[in-house]
């Protein structure tokens, strides 16, 4: 349910892949007086059929997906004749991953205010979420000011999530930095990356810049530090998943506060994770430590002088959670 007394500013829901961000839009989802865009920035988009919008779903089996109507379902009556959701921006959408200067482009603005003006013509609060938006949340929020929430998890689990389904032959999620990386290089960190994945596809003989192993965590934390940063800087809330399903009072205040930021009554009482499994080649003890830290300096080194700075300490609170695990 929504409050009478909320306005219809529309709610982003930004996170990486594989936190349990499918999970989290669904609670929303449900919710009648919504209408909520799964994945607003997905590639799929730009050729999308009214067809598809009506069948596609991934392999929740694999992606411990909850089950759910088609996850495009929402962008049906927006699909052009031809194909592709209408005004969904032209080009490379990895290359608008980092906005050039801090500012969404024209396209991108126009594409947002038609999902928002869609479910407005419907009467329901738009509800948008994406796990490619992490970059430019500060310049989504230059515009749209209000009800954004972050979600992450326990980064161990997360990098044991992407290696899991790497072993599976879907090594999507593993590729998605490297080909961030490779297209934002205009972003000294982007750069930064870039220069490692590159130099870990030769040492890894061209099998891909980022396998299951220790130097490709690094790269991992690198870009989920640095993404985190900017995260919990431009963000109205910011919630940890593995809180959510093992905390009852957390889960409770969270709840508490989604209603009292964007007057939607949201559910969260289903929230569960699976066992971390194993490590997976990225070390324990001391030497997790070590490869955790050495990835936050790389990033400190990076915003010292910038706002991003003034939270490191939320980097700290994730180095705590992974040796957690260990």
């Amino acid at each position: 349910m929504i409050a009478a007394d909320r306005r219809t500013d529309p709610v982003f829901i930004h996170s990486s892949f594989r936190v349990a961000s499918t999970w989290f839009w669904n609670r929303f989802r449900v919710i009648p007086e919504t209408l909520s865009y799964f994945e607003i920035f997905n590639e799929a988009l730009s050729d999308i059929t009214r067809d598809q919008c009506l069948a596609y779903v991934f392999d929740r089996a694999a992606l411990r997906h909850p089950i759910t109507e088609p996850y495009f379902l929402e962008y049906h009556d927006l699909v052009k004749p031809g194909g592709g959701v209408r005004g969904f921006p032209d080009g490379n959408p990895a290359a608008r991953f980092v906005p050039v200067n801090g500012a969404l482009s024209d396209q991108e603005i126009a594409y947002l205010n038609g999902l928002i003006a869609h479910a407005d013509d419907k009467g329901r609060r738009p509800v948008l979420s994406s796990t490619r938006s992490l970059a430019r949340i500060g310049a989504i929020r230059r515009i749209w000011g209000n009800g954004h929430i972050f979600i992450y998890r326990n980064l161990l689990r997360h990098w044991v999530s992407y290696c899991r389904n790497s072993e599976r032959g879907d090594d999507y999620f593993l590729k998605t930095i490297p080909h961030y990386a490779l297209h934002n290089r205009h972003d000294i960190v982007f750069s930064s990356i870039n220069a490692m994945c590159e130099n870990l596809y030769k040492i890894h003989n061209g099998r891909g810049a980022l396998l299951c192993d220790g130097d490709s965590f690094v790269v991992f934390l690198v870009y989920h530090f640095y993404m985190y940063l900017q995260a919990v800087h431009f963000c109205d809330m910011t919630i940890s998943i593995d809180r959510l399903a093992g905390d009852e009072s957390y889960r409770r205040a969270i709840e508490d506060a989604i209603r009292d930021q964007t007057g939607v009554a949201v559910d969260l009482s289903d929230a569960a994770l699976p066992a971390a499994g194993p490590v997976l080649e990225a070390g324990s003890g001391p030497q997790l430590r070590t490869i955790l830290e050495t990835a936050k300096a790389m990033v400190a080194a990076s915003v010292q002088q910038t706002p991003l700075a003034t939270h490191l300490g939320f980097i700290d609170g994730l180095i705590e959670d992974c040796l957690s695990l260990a």
